[in-house]
């Protein structure tokens, strides 16, 4: 058995016993293989990984994540990568470590992180890839553990363009602003979009990731 169903509010959920998640508890958090051997995980919307070591080993996630249907059409997007719950035994960057790579393990390096990277005050790190396949390799010593979250977010700007998710610079913002990247860390929830318009004045977007559509005088 990997798990026990019990009653959780007003319905019946699976509790996972140790080594196992997911919502039947059919998934184990032991990962192993890198580069082309890295276990590959596709999505549709946002989704989560957590990750454990019994021994020390690195193992390595491929990420491809896709909109929703119910999101706004995104033709051109990315990848979120958040980072949470990470205890790091080991301050040797050879024993414990985390490395986030844009579209495969040999893409654009984004991010290498060591334990002194995760502290009590950053609960959370997050990181920008420009590709809807992220590349993420974990290395650990036992009692290693981390979550890995990820989700899909739009890379263009809002405007007749792009919104609907095509790239033309004189459309983004109506025309009317310049388009700029979105400071992810200082959102308490992952946006769907990468960027947003600063508006010339007198103009203002009417929503936050909204095109200069409104009077910015109130």
């Amino acid at each position: 058995s990997r798990g026990q169903c019990r009653v959780v509010g007003t319905t019946f959920k699976c509790v996972c016993n140790e080594g196992y998640f997911g919502e039947s508890c059919g998934s184990p958090i032991a990962c192993s293989g890198t580069g082309a051997a890295a276990q590959a995980i596709s999505s549709t919307g946002s989704g989560v990984r957590p990750v454990s070591f019994t021994a020390a080993s690195r193992c390595g996630f491929s990420i491809t994540v896709a909109p929703t249907e119910t999101m706004t059409r995104m033709a051109v997007y990315g990848t979120v990568i958040e980072l949470s719950g990470a205890t790091l035994g080991s301050r040797n960057c050879s024993e414990s470590a985390v490395r986030i790579r844009s579209a495969s393990s040999t893409g654009t390096n984004v991010a290498s992180l060591c334990a002194d990277d995760f502290s009590a005050t950053t609960s959370t790190l997050r990181f920008r890839v420009d590709s809807p396949t992220a590349y993420v390799e974990v290395r650990g010593v036992a009692g290693d553990q981390l979550s890995i979250a990820y989700s899909p977010i739009s890379l263009v700007c809002p405007g007749p363009q792009g919104s609907s998710g095509v790239p033309a610079a004189s459309d983004e913002c109506s025309g009317r602003g310049t388009c700029i990247d979105v400071d992810l860390s200082a959102t308490t929830a992952v946006p769907l979009w990468a960027k947003r318009c600063r508006c010339n004045a007198p103009l203002a977007p009417r929503t936050t990731y909204g095109t200069c559509d409104t009077c910015g005088f109130g």
